[in-house]
């Protein structure tokens, strides 16, 4: 239980910090399906990361 929360919070907080990285991500070149792939990998870490505390 208090596991799944600090990965939910870990997952929210990347969320906001990141409202603006789409629209960069693509003016830089990247394909719409790369965008959600690119924020999964990022994401991926801190969860792991936000559980383990």
């Amino acid at each position: 239980m208090i596991a799944a929360r600090g990965i939910a919070k870990t997952l929210a907080m990347s969320a906001l910090e990141h409202r603006e990285e789409p629209g960069t991500l693509r003016a830089l070149g990247l394909d719409r399906a790369g965008v959600p792939r690119v924020l999964r990998l990022e994401a991926l870490p801190l969860a792991v990361l936000g559980a383990a505390r």
